[in-house]
């Protein structure tokens, strides 16, 4: 049975039954729901932690959501992120992931922020850059990143 909980925005993440719970943000590629749910594949890995993951990825999103859906958007994830005990990015190939990269310009200098990043990924070259300068775990593939948040995952509880 699993222990871990997953709040899908815009669904809070404030309830009292999600105190006692290690937070972990889902940060990457969703590009309006094009990219692959690899989101799904971290709750099944994680899954018998005391764990609650915050999801921005929406099953209801429409790709002409008007200003104040996207409005409540934005801020439930800017909220969520800064709330996380650990944010948890994967950034595909193929996929254009600009608010990924954004949400990692803004937390690069934070202890916090694990990721990994497809080898065939457009913009590698530059997040290599950024994870080597503020010395940010990156890795290859999905599975290397589960595997790390797994083996360290105490280290991040608050």
């Amino acid at each position: 049975m699993s222990k871990a909980v997953i709040v899908t925005a815009p669904d809070s993440y404030l309830k009292p039954e999600h105190i006692d719970k290690m937070a972990i943000f889902l940060a990457g590629s969703i590009d309006n729901g094009i990219a692959p749910d690899w989101q799904k594949k971290v709750l099944e890995a994680l899954g018998e932690h005391n764990i609650m993951l915050m999801n921005p990825r929406r099953k209801d999103w429409s790709q002409n959501a008007g200003p104040e859906e996207v409005q409540k958007q934005v801020k439930w994830e800017l909220e969520a992120l800064e709330y996380a005990d650990l944010i948890l990015m994967y950034i595909a190939k193929g996929s254009k992931a600009p608010i990924s990269l954004l949400e990692l310009g803004l937390h690069a200098k934070e202890e916090r922020l694990v990721l990994a990043v497809d080898p065939a990924y457009y913009r590698r070259v530059n997040v290599e850059v950024v994870c080597g300068k503020y010395n940010i775990p990156l890795y290859e593939t999905l599975e290397e990143l589960i595997k790390h948040v797994k083996s360290n995952i105490n280290d991040y509880n608050r």
